[in-house]
């Protein structure tokens, strides 16, 4: 395995900021407060980052909100945006309430308030050469707020020896979390402003559908998550090909608030995530994509039952997946047939459905236990394979697309369900099972048993079946595509 190359832990930037008395805009009504917001002296990171050689300059950016509450009985909450790009900015009102009773908490970005449960978010986005809202907070008994960061920034050298290759996504992971619920959000200035999180979440940095170029010479990527000392930090980077590579650190990385740790690393081995065996894509018809053994599928027609319709996927592409209505039957043969081996399933859909069981696929024609499937209703969603099952409380009928993922890994004897990229649960296997023992048996998409019962209604996209189990890590790599 190769090191991380830490070329700066904690090397903290020279940044300036500077302050400014409180100013009432005079075409400001009367009764809207205007609040001045400044950056704490180096070292920080902030909004963006402007160059001044030899320093960085901390600015805010023009569209910047802030969240801010004020101290009234019963709290009153309001955004507000400036049209600065400088070193301090003024904010007036946007939207909610206006605020008007001191005591004052503010945060930055103002997303991350997140209706009074501050959480660092799941997902930042790339920003060249630079941090994408670096999270922030502010208390003051005055209009001038003084933020700080609550974050450090991981800064990650990325170069490649293979041609072509852009980026899509990042992905960190550890021992310690990155994302979630701030934990101390009410004691944040008593705690020298350091955020910490719940859970053991990652984070992603989204590059876009287009990428970001990589080379032998290192492009940066700045990422923000929380001070701790992480250990077992996961690197995962996924390309616009669909192609990724992981690296994991053998030392503890280490990252201060309001500091940047460096990390340089080489991804030169990024491959597909590999042993896809069936892949329906649903871009304009039913075609199988794989170039070995492919199945495509048909829809199965009768008195009760008729064609599914196109209809637009996640990304607004028209005629690129397909629309359930409780009345389609998909028949996919018998490319579920994994017998006492691993495999994946892997699946988005888009459901406000549930009042009744749906199925979203399924072993048809089974007997003695054998077969999988995977189904949800109001209550939560079920992975099931030759009796063994995993119900969770996780609903995914919210209207919302969602990634659903079954992993059956019998070398490690557990059925796991991961929604959206995380895990939710799963089951333990005392023995291992012939998921495809009769032969008669097919496999059908949006139906339950014998055809009509259990059936979907909603829409379906890009349904994968690997004949292998699925890391979370290439789990995850498959949600940023």
């Amino acid at each position: 395995m190769k090191k991380f190359i830490i070329l700066a832990a904690l090397a903290a930037m020279a940044l300036t900021a500077c302050q400014q008395e409180i100013a009432i805009e005079e075409n400001q009504p009367a009764g809207t407060v205007v609040f001045t917001a400044t950056t704490e002296s180096a070292p920080a990171t902030k909004t963006a980052l402007s160059y001044n050689d030899p320093n960085y300059d901390v600015v805010w950016s023009s569209g910047d909100k802030i969240t801010i509450v004020d101290g009234a009985g019963t709290p009153n909450m309001g955004v507000y945006s400036t049209t600065s790009t400088t070193t301090h900015a003024d904010f007036t009102f946007s939207s909610g309430t206006e605020v008007t009773t001191p005591n004052y908490n503010a945060w930055y970005p103002s997303d991350i308030y997140n209706s009074g449960t501050p959480t660092l978010p799941a997902t930042q986005t790339y920003v060249a050469g630079n941090i994408s809202g670096s999270p922030m907070y502010a208390e003051s008994s005055t209009n001038s707020l003084a933020f700080k960061n609550i974050c450090g920034i991981i800064r990650l050298n990325v170069s490649t020896t293979q041609s072509g290759k852009k980026v899509r996504a990042i992905i960190l992971s550890a021992t310690q979390g990155m994302s979630g619920a701030i934990s101390n959000h009410t004691t944040l200035a008593s705690a020298g402003y350091v955020a910490t999180v719940t859970g053991t979440a990652g984070v992603a940095l989204n590059c876009g559908a287009s990428g970001v170029s990589i080379s032998s010479t290192a492009t940066p990527f700045f990422i923000a998550v929380p001070q701790n000392d992480y250990t077992s930090l996961k690197i995962t980077v996924v390309a616009t090909d669909g192609t990724i590579q992981t690296r994991t650190a053998n030392t503890t990385i280490s990252v201060a608030r309001s500091q940047i740790t460096d990390i340089s690393l080489s991804f030169d081995s990024m491959a597909a995530i590999s042993n896809l065996v069936h892949y329906w894509p649903f871009n304009g018809n039913l075609n199988d994509a794989v170039s070995e053994g492919a199945i495509n599928a048909t829809f199965i027609s009768s008195s009760e039952t008729h064609d599914a319709t196109l209809t637009a996927d996640r990304n607004g592409n028209a005629n690129s997946a397909y629309s359930f209505d409780g009345y389609n039957i998909m028949s996919i043969g018998r490319a579920g047939d994994f017998g006492t081996s691993s495999f994946t399933a892997n699946m988005w859909i888009s459901t406000t459905a549930g009042t009744y069981i749906n199925t979203l696929i399924r072993t048809e024609g089974s007997s003695g236990g054998a077969g999988w499937f995977i189904r949800f209703d109001n209550s939560g969603t079920e992975i099931w394979a030759s009796s063994y099952q995993y119900i969770s409380t996780t609903t995914i009928n919210d209207g919302n697309w969602h990634m659903i993922s079954f992993v059956h890994d019998t070398n490690n004897k557990v059925g796991q369900l991961y929604v959206d990229g995380v895990y939710k649960g799963g089951y333990t296997m005392s023995d291992i099972r012939n998921v495809s023992s009769d032969a008669t048996h097919t496999h059908v998409i949006g139906s339950g048993t014998h055809y009509r019962h259990c059936v979907y209604e909603g829409k379906m996209d890009e349904v994968r079946l690997y004949n292998k189990a699925l890391t979370a890590d290439e789990i995850a790599a498959l949600y940023t595509l």
